[in-house]
This record gives structure tokens, sequence and C-alpha cells, in this order.
């Protein structure tokens, strides 16, 4: 699979079935990793079906974060509407050596750039934890801006995206947007 080169010794590639290791598990079963994830608790094989229906599905896109060859996180721009030219971002920097030192905005800012030049996005959206402080202040560093309120967002494409992919406002989560 062709390796994207990002920063130093900091590199993308397509994420496969046979990319999912124990090792991955293990983050998304650690408490401290998946207070922030959807999914709280897998296993080898569940994790090997999700990383091969991301990859069979039209509208996302999966990468594994490498350092050399050592596999430390993941980033992925799903929901893709390709008339839109919209997409939702996810990041986990699953390994806990990695995080506070700067990779996940590193990381973030190459695959928006990525996304807006490859995929040809022009709008790029998030949906985050209000407690997840850490990744909040590395959103802002990238430079998203929060919708305050997605109802009252002022463009009909922003609008057409958040109601197709049913984004709600709720006392959880909070909404950020960043445009090419």
């Amino acid at each position: 699979m062709t390796k994207i080169h990002c920063f130093d010794d900091i590199y993308i590639k397509l994420l496969l079935p046979e990319d999912v290791t124990e090792e991955y598990v293990s983050w998304i079963n650690d408490s401290e990793t998946n207070k922030y994830l959807v999914t709280q608790k897998t296993s080898l094989n569940e994790c090997k079906k999700y990383v091969l229906n991301k990859y069979k599905d039209n509208n996302t896109v999966f990468y594994g974060i490498y350092h050399n060859e050592r596999h430390i996180g993941n980033i992925k721009i799903e929901k893709i509407d390709n008339k839109l030219k919209c997409g939702c971002l996810g990041i986990m920097i699953g390994n806990k050596n990695y995080r506070s030192k700067g990779y996940g905005t590193k990381i973030i800012n190459f695959f928006c750039k990525y996304s807006f030049d490859t995929l040809n996005l022009n709008l790029i959206l998030l949906g985050v934890l209000k407690e997840n402080i850490r990744a909040i202040k590395c959103y802002l560093k990238c430079g998203y801006k929060e919708i305050k309120n997605i109802n009252l967002v002022n463009s009909k494409i922003v609008n057409d995206y958040l109601i197709k992919y049913k984004f709600i406002n709720d006392d959880e989560r909070i909404y950020m947007i960043l445009v090419k």
C-alpha cells in the first residue's frame, strides 16, 4: 500500500484489516483513550471488520498514522459528500507516547490540506465532546472554528450537509468547521 509522507518520519497509508493488531485493539479498549470515542470496547475480529467496512465505504478514506513503521493512530474523513464537497474528520492518536507532542496538530494540518487538494473538498466538519479540551485546542490551532448553533449556520451547503448527516445540537458536543 502506498505511503504518503506527512512530515519528519511520519506517514499515512490506507488502513486495511491486516493492519489491525492487538496493540491497536488495546488503544480502543483503554479507558483513557476510549472516553472520547464512539466505540468503547472491541475485539481483534470486530476491529478488523470495522476497518474493512471503512475500506469498502466509498464515502470514507481511513488511514493509519505511522512513525517509521510503527502504527501510532488513525485519521479519516467520512460522510464524504462529493456534491456538497464536504466531509467529517476523525482522528485518534492511540499510542500514548505520541500525545501532547504536536503530532495531532501536524497530522490534521497535513491531512486537511491533502483532503482539500486530493478529495476536492471545500469544507471539513467535526464533532468533539466538550470535555475533550486537548482536542478542541488542537482543532482551533489547525484553523477550525466552532459552529455556535448548527441551526443558524449561514451557509446553504453547510446546512444541507448538517441536515443530511443528522448533526444536532446537544449538550455534550461542539461542532467545528474548517473551510478551504
